[in-house]
């Protein structure tokens, strides 16, 4: 890591990228830490004990000299080292009191990478608040709308995700999380390891791989994962493993940022089963949803709506 970036660190006046830059660097090794802690002495010193201008002279040594400098060193390496430590503290409790967010516009999906290392995805339309850097006992998010976390493991601290609902707490794993509050919906999915959801009401179900949980009236209800492949759009996929209509649509409103609407007065039976990638537009997915029915779609792109007819 260059020394003048992690000086200006120090500083605050790095740009949000180099600062994310050397908190990822200062969590790949620990002889990291103790470089940065290194440089906090240096920088302490300098700033602590910089000499105010004065006229050169020639240097005189003499015994009296030399007692003094040993005096002032000694007094100097006991300020620097406890100042350290100090400064470490306060640097870790500072980033751990600044939130960023993340936002994913609609229609369009976000991956970014937590100081510890958790991957996360964001579905169109949702937006996750976090610190800069976890300290404490736990490591804590909030969301709204539909995020993924592969969390990364990290005995004795839990991550935590807070949503309108409640809270999914994570021991390590992959999970996802649909919080939408403006709809009512809530419901946790989990593909690996084990996680513990609360809600607001102080009710708590823990669920293993395979698992998800959804609130209805108010309760959490936890079934089997049915279809596993609703949990690929981060990887730009949607499933058509479904017949329902509704089910099916919710999926391209997300992807694309549409409102469809019914104009014919039964609800199509979805007879294809497959898989449509995102990337290949929006008309070419309404051909394969509406694929062996008799339907047809029209598309206003000033509105953003879709008509099936």
């Amino acid at each position: 890591m260059d020394r003048e970036i992690l000086f200006r660190f120090m500083q605050c006046e790095t740009t949000p990228q180099e600062e994310l830059a050397v908190l990822n660097w200062l969590d790949e090794d620990q002889a990291n830490q103790h470089e940065m802690d290194r440089l906090d002495e240096i920088f302490n010193a300098m700033v602590l004990h910089a000499p105010a201008p004065a006229p050169r002279r020639r240097s005189v040594f003499t015994l009296r000299n030399v007692c003094r400098f040993a005096v002032s060193a000694a007094a100097m390496i006991a300020l620097i080292v406890g100042g350290g430590y100090w400064f470490s503290a306060w640097r870790i409790k500072d980033f751990s009191s600044r939130m960023l967010t993340v936002c994913a516009p609609e229609g369009q999906r976000i991956h970014t990478v937590l100081q510890d290392g958790t991957q996360v995805w964001l579905n169109g339309n949702s937006k996750m608040e976090y610190p800069v850097a976890f300290s404490g006992q736990s490591r804590c998010v909030k969301i709204t709308g539909e995020v993924m976390f592969d969390v990364a493991q990290c005995p004795g601290q839990p991550f935590i995700v807070h949503t309108y609902a409640g809270t999914v707490e994570v021991l390590g794993t992959k999970f996802d999380v649909l919080a939408d509050e403006a709809n009512d919906l809530f419901s946790t999915a989990l593909l690996r390891g084990k996680v513990r959801i609360t809600t607001g009401q102080n009710e708590t179900a823990t669920l293993i791989a395979g698992q998800y949980a959804d609130l209805q009236n108010g309760h959490l209800v936890t079934r089997s994962i049915e279809r596993p492949d609703d949990y690929l759009w981060p990887d730009g996929i949607i499933a058509l493993n479904s017949s329902s209509f509704t089910h099916l649509a919710a999926k391209i409103e997300r992807a694309y940022n549409v409102k469809m609407e019914l104009q014919c007065k039964e609800v199509p039976v979805i007879k294809y089963q497959g898989k449509i990638r995102i990337v290949e537009g929006l008309e070419h997915a309404l051909k394969i949803l509406l694929a062996d029915t008799d339907r047809t779609f029209e598309i206003d792109y000033e509105t953003n709506r879709v008509y099936i007819r």
